[in-house]
């Protein structure tokens, strides 16, 4: 293996993904989150059989959101209302279905990219990735916030189109197209891991950028 991978979670959490969280209270559409969990579950049990660190994200706060920016006090001040990712409290966790292994690390953050005032850089250098596939939530959001960081620093970066999504299938879309023109490679989470196991990952994955649920005519 020419790369040393790793697999990161991006903030699939209650108050994002489960019907009870603050999100879904606050008027979100998060059916599309919750319907990845079981994908998300078998790329973290695939990625833990191939001996690739995985790494969850959890967006958390402060309970007086004092550490809180623009993105809720303007964008989701209903969050704020329903008292959504508190550090500590169940909204913030994980969801059970993917709770973190021992061998995992878990990256709290305050801002949609993972990079910023985190050691997440600081732990891939240490464990030598190169190699970084992005599963979680939001697609147009915290994903492809942090995979336009990643590629600019170096990383290769792959994106899942089935082991992440957005509040509609437009903006999932949407931000797929846009990381594949500059950004990344995209392909379903198998084809993305099978990569795991060669020699190289130098294939690219819808390379035209078009996505696999399109028709293509002459």
């Amino acid at each position: 293996m020419t790369t040393n991978p790793a697999l990161l979670v991006i903030d699939m959490q209650n108050g994002f993904c489960s019907s009870r969280g603050s999100f879904a209270r606050s008027g979100a559409s998060i059916g599309a989150y919750g319907a990845i969990i079981p994908e998300v579950g078998e790329l973290c049990a695939a990625a833990r059989s191939a001996g690739v660190q995985v790494i969850y994200t959890r967006h958390v706060y402060r309970a007086g959101y004092l550490d809180a920016g623009i993105d809720m006090e303007h964008v989701h001040p209903r969050v704020i209302a329903e008292r959504g990712l508190v550090n500590g409290e169940w909204d913030a966790e994980i969801v059970r279905e993917l709770a973190p292994h021992e061998q995992d690390v878990v990256i709290e953050k305050k801002r949609y990219d993972s990079f910023l005032w985190t050691d997440l850089d600081l732990i891939l250098r240490r464990l030598r990735v190169e190699h970084l596939t992005f599963a979680g939530v939001s697609t147009n959001v915290c994903v492809e916030s942090t995979a336009r960081t990643a590629a600019q620093l170096g990383y290769k970066v792959f994106v899942t189109i089935d082991a992440t999504a957005a509040t509609s299938r437009e903006l999932h879309e949407s931000a797929i197209r846009s990381l594949q023109y500059g950004f990344g490679m995209t392909g379903a989470w198998r084809e993305i891991a099978a990569t795991w196991d060669r020699s190289a990952v130098e294939l690219p994955l819808n390379p035209e950028g078009v996505m696999p649920t399109d028709v293509v005519e002459d």
